[in-house]
């Protein structure tokens, strides 16, 4: 099982931290979203022409790659068309210099009723502009549900189309029921994003792996039966909900409860 984790989760470590900590807490992989205050794939310095082969070395020596670039392309809303093609040519650069292997982009939002036409052209020309790193779309937001979904998956035939399953978003619509979901998207699905909640609270009720409702132990068994051979990356959202405990209490726990369903 290999296990990585988002920088989401300790936005007040610098890139040595990350690094540093994530090998001391026994995970293989980071998946980039900001480091400190930086987010955008043209503020990580830390990655540029300049500094890339020091970010490597860093990397090897704490045994840790990069498996996905969590980048802010909205696919779905026909006003950041622009913006998004201007953060894909950023993004396809950063991977290719870091060689990261995976970038994740958005549906998100229903914005227009051809927002889903907009995700499947969408990923058609980023497919073909990213050629040789895979295009990711996370489950997240209003693409949580077999009906958004299954068209995508017909149409979007790019080898190097994939989906991230983000399994609190597609939770809060199936609960339980999560399997005819996933057989939905299951032959795409090339990382999990892991994390649990209370599902009285919605989002307030996030909380430590294994604490909350979401079925993980069914979900897990059925990946294993599955072949599934990605990452399951703990998407701890401190940066985004200051409530939560830090990743010095969240990255072990994390860990230590992966490896003890692995036994």
């Amino acid at each position: 099982m290999k296990l990585a984790v988002s920088t989401l989760g300790c936005p007040a470590w610098s890139f040595e931290e990350i690094a540093h900590n994530c090998h001391a807490m026994g995970f293989q992989a980071l998946e980039v979203r900001g480091v400190g205050n930086l987010m955008q794939p043209k503020e990580l310095t830390m990655f540029d022409e300049e500094h890339a082969r020091k970010s490597k070395q860093m990397l090897i020596d704490n045994q840790l790659s990069i498996c996905t670039l969590g980048t802010s392309i909205h696919l779905s809303d026909p006003g950041k068309k622009e913006e998004a093609k201007q953060e894909a040519e950023e993004s396809i650069d950063l991977c290719r210099r870091m060689s990261v292997p995976s970038l994740r982009v958005f549906g998100d939002t229903l914005v227009v009723p051809e927002s889903v036409d907009l995700v499947i052209r969408g990923l058609g020309w980023l497919s073909d502009l990213a050629s040789g790193i895979q295009v990711l779309l996370e489950i997240h937001g209003q693409f949580q549900t077999i009906e958004t979904l299954q068209p995508i998956m017909r149409e979007v035939t790019a080898p190097n189309f994939g989906i991230i399953w983000d399994v609190v978003h597609s939770d809060e619509v199936y609960q339980d029921n999560w399997k005819p979901f996933y057989e939905v998207i299951a032959p795409r699905v090339r990382e999990i994003h892991v994390k649990d909640y209370h599902r009285v609270m919605g989002r307030r009720g996030l909380c430590l792996m294994g604490e909350g409702d979401i079925p993980w132990k069914p979900i897990l068994h059925q990946l294993d039966a599955d072949g599934f051979d990605g990452y399951y990356t703990l998407e701890w959202e401190k940066r985004w909900h200051d409530y939560l405990p830090g990743p010095e209490v969240a990255f072990p726990q994390f860990v230590q409860w992966m490896r003890e369903y692995e036994t």
